[in-house]
């Protein structure tokens, strides 16, 4: 209890001497608002508030206890307390020299409104926060204090920028004592409220209570059964009234002694008759009741069960509309698989019987090149034996036409890109377009070979009508080259023919790669928007089924309202007839 007393007594102490230093504010330090004034009022002072808010902040998180009202209000006092009197000391400051010597008279009217609004604000703020602090977690109130100190900073350096800045070394010409004395009490009044507050708190140690829900329920219920207790010993005065001048009772004839009524023996047999006439018209009264109840339950219950029918074939509705939209879909799917499967196996028909022509031909050809590779190997053991007999010196074999000329031939051809590389021994030329090769040509001692590309679809014509003279190259690859050996008894014209078909088959075998590139590229794009109107169809059937089983919640909501109304209605009707019954009974 010491401890506690003496930590809210260091509070009061800290908080009334930060009160105590900002009455310093509204003492003027001469006839103008020189350099010494703003380094005490709006420098140093600053600095001592701060530094004494810290402290106390310190202590209060120390010592956490978001109810007391007296530790909220002390922590934020000393900084809030002086942003105050800074916005009154500005007022008066201001209104002492010339308004307009540093603004237009607008600005002015403007910086007085914002100063006097801003001292309203800050007094408002300074009065919750103990509410707000309360309604907080300790990490968020940290937040709090942090953005406070920040605030503090920057108002102080705006302040001394855009406002006070401009008066420095101004002299203040209204220097009347009235007016600096009306200036103090001003002053001197806010601060005094703000302390008066503060040792309330101290003296009183409010603090805020905070209730558990269940607590303030049992609460509640005490008094709403108090207030029920009331009400009923209420009716129940009303009844005795009610039976006192029904039954010409009369209070006279009733005394009461020590505890116990004498009632005559007549009204109290009229009384017990009466009583018991009442209390067998209240028990069938309740069984009516009860038998009305049960009744009423049961066409409640039969409401609910028609109203539960009724969605129950809205969902089956639904059901079918989306089973009809997957069978569609599905169907439809199915149509696309089979569409794709029939022109698959027509590719793969068409490829194997591509593939059988082309190891047909492969056939002949190997057997072919297999009898001109013995024929050949024959001739050279043949000028073997020959030289090995007489020995005589190699002799380059004269070809018509020679190598060179279709060298040149193949120089001469134009188009663009176009280049040749040439080996250092001289006898090897390859010629491309921009990078890729089109025509290969290599001279030996025996013959001169080229390798040349040509179309597509002339291949399988030129191994067939120059079997043995023309082959598949094997190299380059990626391509549709044939290969031709010339020995000099081949036609100029047809090899001429060769090399300038060369380059229009590679030209339009890159423009079939870069056709066959687009075709896939535009498939691939089909495809995807054939995907996309998929799935907007199939959001299109689940907006459409979503739409059914709104239109049929709403049916089957109105339905159950109206059986509902019904129900009661037949009800009421019902209640009624009884009550005329009984009414009737009782007149009989």
């Amino acid at each position: 209890m010491n401890d506690n007393k003496t930590y809210r007594k260091s509070l009061f102490i800290l908080s009334t001497i930060a009160v105590g230093l900002n009455l310093l504010m509204f003492i003027p330090f001469g006839k103008s608002f020189g350099s010494a004034e703003v380094l005490v009022k709006f420098i140093l002072l600053p600095i001592v508030v701060a530094a004494l808010n810290i402290i106390i902040t310190l202590k209060k998180f120390s010592e956490y206890r978001p109810t007391n009202r007296f530790q909220s209000f002390a922590s934020y006092l000393p900084i809030f307390s002086y942003l105050v009197a800074s916005f009154i000391y500005v007022i008066f400051m201001v209104n002492r020299a010339e308004p307009t010597i540093a603004f237009s008279y607008s600005n002015y009217i403007f910086l007085m409104i914002g100063f006097a609004t801003l001292a309203i604000g800050t007094i408002c703020l300074l009065y919750i926060m103990d509410k707000v602090n309360l309604s907080l977690s300790k990490n968020q109130v940290n937040v709090i204090d942090i953005l406070m100190y920040v605030a503090f900073a920057l108002d102080i350096i705006l302040m001394r920028v855009f406002v006070l800045d401009p008066y420095i070394n101004i002299a203040l010409n209204n220097s009347s004592v009235l007016n600096i004395i009306f200036g103090i009490v001003i002053g001197g009044a806010v601060l005094y409220l703000l302390f008066a507050r503060l040792f309330r708190f101290y003296r009183t140690n409010e603090e805020f209570v905070v209730r558990d829900k269940n607590e303030l329920i049992e609460k509640w219920c005490s008094k709403r059964n108090e207030a029920y207790s009331n009400a009923e010993l209420v009716i129940l005065y009303a009844l005795h009234n009610y039976a006192k001048e029904r039954f010409d009772v009369e209070e006279s004839k009733i005394s009461v002694q020590e505890g116990y009524v004498n009632v005559n023996s007549d009204e109290l047999s009229k009384l017990k008759a009466k009583y018991k006439e009442l209390k067998t018209s209240k028990s069938l009264a309740d069984a009516k009741h009860q038998k009305m109840k049960a009744e009423y339950i049961a066409l409640q219950n039969k409401v609910k069960l028609d109203v539960a029918k009724t969605e129950l074939e809205g969902l089956e509705k639904q059901f079918e509309i989306l089973n009809a939209s997957i069978t569609e879909e599905n169907a439809r799917l199915e149509d696309d698989i089979k569409q794709y499967e029939e022109e698959k196996r027509l590719f793969d028909e068409k490829l194997e019987q591509l593939e059988k022509e082309k190891a047909a031909l492969l056939a002949e050809l190997n057997f072919e090149s297999i009898e001109q590779a013995r024929e050949k190997e024959r001739q050279e053991a043949e000028a073997k034996a020959a030289n090995a007999i007489v020995a005589k010196p190699k002799i380059e074999k004269v070809f018509k036409p020679s190598y060179e000329e279709m060298v040149s031939y193949a120089q001469s051809l134009e188009g663009e890109n176009l280049s040749v590389v040439i080996n250092p021994a001289g006898n090897q030329h390859k010629f491309l377009v921009g990078k890729k090769p089109y025509l290969l040509m290599q001279k030996t001692n025996s013959d001169y070979r080229i390798t040349f590309c040509v179309n597509e679809e002339d291949i399988l014509g030129y191994l067939r009508n120059y079997p043995g003279e023309i082959s598949v190259a094997k190299s380059p690859k990626g391509g549709n080259f044939l290969k031709i050996s010339n020995t000099g008894e081949l036609d100029e014209e047809f090899l001429k023919k060769l090399i300038s078909e060369a380059l229009p088959a590679e030209l339009n075998a890159e423009k079939n790669a870069l056709l066959a590139k687009e075709a896939e590229k535009q498939a691939k794009l089909e495809a995807k928007e054939q995907e996309k109107r998929n799935r907007e169809l199939l959001r299109e059937a689940e907006r459409i089924v979503a739409r059914a089983k709104r239109e049929e919640e709403k049916a089957a909501l109105k339905a159950k309202k109206e059986a509902e109304k019904q129900a009661a209605k037949l009800a009421a009707q019902k209640m009624k007839e009884e009550n005329g019954n009984t009414s009737e009974e009782n007149v009989a």
